[in-house]
């Protein structure tokens, strides 16, 4: 029996040992083993079970991406632990957008939602709270859910909405990937949470979950093999910047967003909650920007509606691209950008008394 027994301790000793070989030697030569096949997004975006929002952010996740960690808590946001339930004596900002507000390729504290909320607790205190809503990929239309499904349960004081010039339905890198690798996260789960949060961070068991899913499922990789949105060729043909520019001069794309506007104004008055919307111009060329008449449309559009609009471009244009963008192929506003952002909301904040307002309206 003691022999069989230390057989067994030695077998499975053994195993481990390989197993953990294999996991060092993947990560050791994971880019020269070609790495993953599965776009990175999938690692932190999933389907939402909510068709309205097409995507979600995992609960839990992590994944080093664009040279930082993008870490995921409990609650499915990109923020530290909070707690949904502790209203008490606190102040409570939504920041809700795209990738903007994410805060692609930047630390967390470095987005503009922690920025500033770094600056306010410092002029009324420590119990103003910013919570990170922003999601990559997501338009209007799908922050409206957001705001309706998720972000009202945490009983905010204020929504700050960061608008970015294709938040109009423009094609979405996330969307498109979660569409076509349907199914991946699904694959190989063995419904024990602490085995499953295990092998997720196994880079080997990534390498072989990859290739068996491709196989079975029989997804071919690449964007030339996914069901793209019609409007991805149309901007490779006219260029991204004339596409977007050339987006503003439809009528439906016009009708579009003054219904969400509206939309967003029937939240606002039926919670007694004020909502700014901050646009973000396109950090490239400001000596020659083209979008400049499409800021006034969308301030006057957003004002029409009865909301707040502050835009970003008058004071982020005093600045050369490369300063506050993260890099010349990413136009992404880098720490500097976001500290613009979030200075600029402050002296919004207080100068139309938005924290005051927020108090009082709701009573």
């Amino acid at each position: 029996m003691r022999r069989l027994f230390l057989s067994v301790i030695v077998v499975v000793g053994t195993f481990l040992c390989m197993l953990m070989i294999f996991e060092i030697a993947s990560r050791l030569f994971w880019k020269h083993l070609s790495g993953e096949l599965i776009p990175l997004s999938l690692e932190i975006h999933r389907q939402s079970a909510n068709p309205l929002l097409v995507f979600e952010l995992i609960p839990d996740s992590q994944v080093f991406q664009d040279d930082v960690f993008y870490r995921i808590n409990t609650e499915g946001l990109r923020d530290l632990p909070s707690h949904t339930h502790e209203k008490t004596g606190s102040f409570r900002i939504a920041a809700v957008g795209d990738s903007f507000t994410f805060g692609m390729a930047l630390p967390l504290e470095m987005t503009w939602p922690k920025q500033l909320e770094h600056l306010l607790q410092e002029r009324f205190g420590p119990t103003v709270s910013v919570y990170n809503f922003g999601i990559m990929g997501y338009d209007t239309q799908q922050e409206i859910e957001l705001i309706k499904t998720r972000v009202l349960l945490y009983q905010p004081d204020l929504i700050i909405i960061g608008y970015c010039l294709n938040d109009v339905g423009v094609f979405s890198r996330e969307r498109s990937e979660v569409n076509h690798y349907k199914g991946y996260h699904e694959y190989l789960k063995t419904g024990v949470a602490l085995l499953d949060h295990l092998l997720d961070q196994s880079r080997f068991f990534r390498f072989i979950k990859e290739r068996l899913f491709l196989y079975r499922s029989n997804i071919k990789v690449g964007f030339e093999h996914m069901d793209l949105h019609p409007d991805v060729w149309e901007a490779i043909r006219l260029g991204y910047t004339q596409y977007l520019y050339e987006l503003y001069q439809k009528q439906e794309v016009i009708e579009t967003l003054k219904s969400n506007m509206v939309r967003l104004k029937q939240i606002s008055s039926e919670h007694n909650l004020p909502i700014i919307i901050c646009l973000f111009p396109e950090i490239d060329n400001f000596d020659q920007y083209i979008y400049a008449e499409v800021h006034r449309l969308l301030v006057d559009t957003i004002q029409e509606a009865g909301l707040l609009a502050l835009d970003f471009y008058p004071r982020m244009s005093q600045f050369k691209p490369a300063q506050i963008r993260i890099s010349r192929t990413n136009h992404h506003p880098n720490a500097r950008g976001n500290e613009i952002a979030a200075t600029e909301l402050l002296t919004f904040i207080e100068r139309h008394a938005c924290m005051e307002k927020a108090h009082s309206s709701r009573s």
